[in-house]
């Protein structure tokens, strides 16, 4: 399935912003956006990332949120 940028809405990110779990905001946006593996998210949000999730500020969280969505972005284009 091709990526689907038109997809990435603000709606989207905000939802996905408000769930306490990495994983499953991940897994929301993956599945919206018709991303079929895990491997870009895995390094994205290696490291502190992942850990400082559940103490981030919604406003955080939609800009990580977004930085990841455009780190896909490229590499489906690449």
């Amino acid at each position: 399935m091709p990526f689907i940028t038109s997809n990435a809405s603000p709606d989207l990110i905000r939802t996905a912003a408000k769930l306490h779990h990495l994983d499953d905001a991940c897994r929301l946006i993956q599945g919206s956006l018709g991303i079929e593996t895990e491997d870009i998210a895995g390094q994205f949000f290696s490291g502190a990332k992942a850990h400082e999730w559940p103490s981030l500020s919604e406003v955080s969280r939609r800009r990580l949120l977004v930085d990841y969505v455009s780190t896909e972005q490229r590499a489906a284009h690449a």
